[in-house]
């Protein structure tokens, strides 16, 4: 994967914010020609000046960055209107569109968003399948000529994952990733930020997000949220306010002038980059370049300090291993139920310890069922004991937070694979006896 840090400093040496641009698919709903569309990602192909024409409008208003309309673009919501085919026609041309538009002028961020299928056990998509999709569509971004990757609205852990770990995987291009809250300061799955920060952070993202939902005053929380919990670089990018039916249409409520008010707030809790996301248009940017006057980006550590996470909580290492003496463990071998693993967190401590080394491989699927269905009831962190690569990438792959990882590998071949597979999926390796 690329390293956004090359970028960043361009703007640490011009003494000025970088600004991302704003809604691309509100900006088009506008237009009479959306209605015969799918999907707006269509237009890069049907009606491709329409794009061109929204691309333009942001990057004469100040945008520093154009997000290309790709957001829907990938196999599994494209199959659903029978446009499976044109994954990377669709993505490869929206780049191109982008390019154009700002005369290569605008770093062009290639964007990735959710499958819209829901994730096991809620839903029938497997990690492996989340990952084919996006692995597919980042492949396309970057051979169309994208300068970076934004996989952006996401809200469940483990798609952002699979997301991720494509981008990584497939392409050479730096990451942001951005998740999106609602009222309440979650996720609808119920990551905080604190979470997101951390599992985005141990994945080795170079900038982490906030985009869409609510407006800018909601992400207020969140923001300040994320600067407490994370030293790598920020992007904020709000609705212009949260969505509303009024007289049949979808209204937003806030304004440019409104908007950048809030945005200004943002800059002084020390938010890196900021943007603007549903409802928004040129008018927005225009007034975040303005308000983002004399304000300075911070020079940024691309740092990780090892955390621990459920879903719903972030526990630092040093805590864990101050505490290791009430950490329980449960021995996993012939399989286990959904009984046994809430019985093993019920015990007040800050890990839920598996012992995986003599799981059988025959009942590795009821164990992954039931790990998936308990872990949303649990909110402690869990660890795995484990002495095969192959146990532990399946255990990565079902996982919501940040684990635990110690290995016991039969020789050092092993024990590199499980280095990488913590890196690839997310985990904290310790050695303990």
């Amino acid at each position: 994967m690329g390293d956004l840090s090359h970028i960043y400093r361009r703007f640490l040496k011009e003494e000025r914010v970088p600004i991302f641009d704003g809604a691309i698919g509100t900006m088009l709903q506008r237009y009479p020609e959306f209605k015969g569309a799918h999907f707006g990602e269509e237009l890069n192909l049907t009606h491709p000046q329409l794009v061109r024409e929204v691309h333009r409008g942001y990057f004469e208003a100040g945008a520093d960055f154009a997000t290309t309309n790709t957001f829907s673009a990938n196999r599994l919501r494209l199959s659903k209107a029978g446009l499976g085919n044109l994954v990377e026609e669709l993505n490869i041309r929206a780049v191109e569109l982008a390019h154009e538009a700002t005369e290569g002028q605008a770093y062009i961020a290639g964007s990735i968003g959710p499958t819209g299928t829901l994730m096991a056990p809620l839903g029938p998509l497997t990690f492996a399948e989340a990952e084919e999709a996006f692995v597919e569509q980042a492949r396309a971004l970057e051979r169309g000529g994208a300068d970076l990757i934004i996989i952006e609205t996401m809200d469940h852990p483990r798609e952002i994952k699979a997301a991720i770990a494509a981008v990584k995987d497939s392409t050479k291009l730096p990451l942001i990733a951005s998740m999106t809250f609602t009222t309440q300061g979650r996720t609808i799955h119920g990551i905080g930020p604190k979470t997101a920060a951390n599992i985005l952070g141990n994945l080795g993202v170079d900038v982490i997000g906030a985009n869409c939902s609510v407006g800018p005053w909601e992400l207020l929380k969140v923001a300040e949220a994320y600067r407490r919990s994370t030293d790598l670089p920020l992007l904020i990018e709000p609705n212009a306010g949260q969505p509303r039916l009024v007289h049949g249409q979808t209204s937003y409520g806030i304004g440019a002038v409104e908007f950048a008010q809030a945005m200004r707030e943002m800059l002084e809790l020390g938010i890196d980059i900021i943007g603007s996301c549903c409802g928004s248009d040129p008018s927005y940017t225009r007034r975040l370049k303005e308000v983002s006057q004399g304000f300075k980006p911070q020079a940024r550590s691309w740092s990780y300090t090892p955390q621990l996470s459920s879903r719903t909580k972030t526990v630092p290492l040093e805590v864990i291993l101050e505490r290791w003496a009430e950490v329980p463990e449960l021995v996993v071998e012939g399989g286990v139920g959904i009984s046994e693993l809430r019985a093993a967190s019920r015990r007040e401590a800050p890990l839920v310890l598996l012992d995986l080394r003599g799981l059988k491989a025959e009942v590795l699927n009821q164990f992954e069922k039931a790990f998936l269905q308990t872990q949303i009831l649990i909110d402690e962190p869990f660890g795995f004991r484990v002495s095969k690569a192959a146990v532990l990438e399946r255990c990565l792959q079902v996982s919501d937070g940040v684990p635990l990882i110690i290995p016991e590998p039969e020789g050092s071949v092993e024990l590199q694979e499980m280095g990488r597979l913590a890196k690839r999926y997310g985990g904290v390796i310790v050695d303990i006896p």
